[in-house]
């Protein structure tokens, strides 16, 4: 009875000290805000993996945070005192994906002038972080796939494999049972990589967490935090958020600056309005060439990305350039 009017946990007698602590522990570190039913399993999910050495796969939109979970399963695991190493798979060009994580000899190919560890091994004793697996080519599949299995790895160009002991933590952003079934993703590895499944659900669907998260951001970026009022509250529990978490974190830190008073309205998140935030072709057109082409490159990466829902490698499709680029762009204007 007790548990359903609210009591956090129950101890039974006789009561020692060390279960005392580990209890007012767990409460401590509750939310100050209650979280939502999929949030509580998906982290009680993250505290049961991270003390083993299980393969995880993460799935999330873009934006809801899979490199932080990945960051937590390391932190709170046995190997955190060794190396976290994250690589975007998607990031990487192809033809370069194989020397990135296996590493090369001196000759391998043009311009390898020197020897290369590669991120396997970089990682060696601690977690390696493979995001964007699902933008992986089936025949680097077919690589990781035997590292997995052997745990060796033959660096380009060499002869001789070695072993790693490293922890795979993996995420996409994309269906890969979908692409399984049209052979675009091996099924053989998606079962390696899916032994402890943890899905993140986009900010839309989280509830109350948007308020929370909100204030968690507006109170990181320093003193004198700023206050949602209640038309604010509402306007982000109704927006759609494309961005998701990483969208949300932007927008309060935004917030924090150029709003002067202590309390953030409504009209200052302008959320739906267009993405020039008032600036017109005119007022572009009015800076040096350098400072106009950016703010246009900014405009453009924005509706990009806001309408293909966060998804990077379609907004680089939508843009016609290279993922690559994207990720390049995005970087450069703090996006």
């Amino acid at each position: 009875e007790a548990m359903k009017l609210g009591a956090f946990d129950h101890l039974t007698k006789p009561i020692g000290r060390e279960e005392i602590a580990a209890t007012i522990a767990r409460a401590l570190s509750r939310p100050r805000a209650a979280a939502s039913v999929s949030s509580a399993a998906d982290g009680e999910l993250i505290g049961l993996a991270a003390p083993s050495d299980a393969t995880v796969l993460i799935g999330g939109e873009t934006g809801t945070g899979k490199e932080l979970i990945a960051r937590a399963l390391h932190r709170h695991g046995m190997r955190a005192c060794k190396p976290f190493v994250a690589v975007n798979c998607a990031a990487i060009p192809p033809e370069l994906l194989e020397s990135e994580l296996f590493g090369h000899v001196r000759g391998a190919f043009t311009g390898a002038v020197q020897v290369r560890a590669g991120r396997f091994r970089e990682a060696d004793g601690g977690t390696l972080f493979l995001d964007e697996i699902g933008d992986m080519s089936l025949a680097m599949q077919a690589k990781v796939l035997r590292v997995l299995q052997d745990r060796t790895i033959t660096a380009v160009g060499g002869s001789s494999a070695q072993r790693v002991d490293v922890r795979i933590v993996a995420a996409t952003h994309r269906d890969l049972i979908a692409m399984v079934r049209e052979a675009a993703f091996r099924e053989d590895l998606f079962y390696r990589l899916n032994v402890l499944a943890i899905a993140l659900p986009p900010l839309r669907e989280r509830g109350a967490d948007i308020l929370v998260l909100a204030e968690h951001f507006l109170e990181q970026v320093g003193a004198p935090v700023k206050n949602l009022s209640a038309a604010a509250s509402r306007a982000l529990l109704e927006h759609r958020w494309p961005g998701n978490v990483r969208e949300l974190q932007n927008l309060m830190q935004k917030m924090s600056v150029v709003v002067r008073g202590p309390v953030i309205d409504a009209h200052d998140l302008a959320l739906g309005a267009a993405e020039t935030s008032g600036e017109n072709l005119d007022a572009i057109l009015r800076l040096d060439f350098h400072a106009a082409i950016a703010r246009l490159e900014a405009m453009l990466l924005l509706r990009a990305m806001s309408g293909a829902g966060g998804n990077r490698a379609e907004a680089a499709r939508r843009l016609g350039i290279r993922r690559q680029l994207l990720y390049a762009k995005l970087e450069e204007h703090k996006l």
